[in-house]
């Protein structure tokens, strides 16, 4: 299967019928927000953030995975496509350490704590003034 990207207008029209009954949307909506293109390959988005690219496969169970900023997406996409989770885990023939793995998060119960993670592995800084009016 091929890379492909979207407009996230059109995202939002396939987005429902692409995510797992039992996954929470919360985990996508902050990683499009945060986005600047998305990719989608087999089950997976690949969101290109500023900082960062993260890895989300929208199903109950799975991991969201954070690369470092890659000098060329082109080439980050190339080389992830022809490897598994396993090989990246694993970092088997030093394939983590070529993509910039920075770790993976489980969603786990609490959302919150998922996005401090995230945000943290991507480099954003907390805005308190915004997290207090969510609350």
């Amino acid at each position: 299967m091929g890379i492909g990207t979207c407009s996230v207008a059109q995202l939002r029209i396939t987005i429902q019928s692409a995510l797992g009954p039992d996954y929470d949307p919360f985990f996508y909506r902050q990683l499009l927000r945060r986005s600047r293109k998305i990719y989608l390959f087999r089950s997976e988005y690949i969101f290109d953030l500023e900082m960062a690219v993260v890895v989300e496969t929208p199903e109950l169970g799975h991991a969201t995975y954070v690369f470092s900023k890659p000098s060329s997406m082109e080439s980050f996409l190339a080389l992830y496509t022809r490897i598994s989770k396993d090989d990246i885990r694993n970092n088997r023939e030093s394939v983590a350490e070529k993509l910039g793995f920075l770790g993976r998060m489980i969603h786990g119960s609490n959302p919150r704590v998922w996005l401090q993670e995230v945000r943290r592995r991507i480099g954003e800084r907390s805005d308190f003034a915004a997290a207090a009016a969510t609350e």
